[in-house]
């Protein structure tokens, strides 16, 4: 309990900082490399189900999603795993984390994932997510969506320079195979 009230409080307390108003949140930019590295679990799937829950005096939203493949983590297919995170509204209150993942109900996503309270939560916040799509021609791309984040860099005179994420998606359309044979090679011990 005393890791998901630490994981809530950095996000808020980070929010809270940088915007009276609570809409963005800090954090590191994660390239590709440390998502899969930083990940103790990588699946492809389906949001099936989301409940808002209380835990303990704060509300989580967890999301059930169905596995497809699993890349880390050994999670056999077809198995509905939670993933676990702060916000949510619930008896009249509600927290809003601002750079959360967001999930749609029957949305195909690619999660690099952490244990946390007795779920999964995404690394990076919204950066651990992805949704999959088809695009014209029937190729499986990625996009993410980082509203709300924040990128602390730092800078070659030792101080740290605030970016926010660009509103929509920053995947590039990354096409879906490649980031599962990249993610299955660094998770193999390649090329960190």
């Amino acid at each position: 309990m005393m890791g998901h009230r630490l994981a809530a409080g950095v996000f808020l307390t980070a929010t809270l900082i940088l915007s009276g108003q609570a809409n963005a949140t800090v954090t590191s930019r994660l390239n590709y490399d440390q998502l899969i590295s930083r990940s103790t679990v990588t699946i492809t799937g389906t949001v099936v189900d989301q409940r808002v829950v209380p835990f303990g005096d704060e509300i989580w939203t967890d999301t059930y999603v169905r596995v497809g493949d699993s890349l880390k983590g050994g999670v056999a297919r077809g198995r509905i795993i939670r993933v676990r995170q702060p916000g949510g509204e619930l008896g009249g209150r509600g927290m809003r984390v601002a750079g959360a993942a967001s999930f749609l109900r029957n949305e195909r996503v690619l999660l690099y994932l952490r244990p946390v309270g007795g779920g999964l939560f995404p690394i990076g916040l919204a950066q651990g997510k992805f949704s999959i799509y088809k695009d014209a021609r029937g190729v499986e791309r990625l996009r993410r969506d980082l509203r709300g984040l924040v990128f602390a860099n730092p800078t070659s005179n030792g101080k740290t320079r605030l970016v926010h994420a660009a509103p929509g998606s920053d995947a590039k359309n990354i096409k879906l195979r490649l980031l599962i044979k990249r993610t299955q090679f660094v998770g193999k011990g390649g090329n960190r």
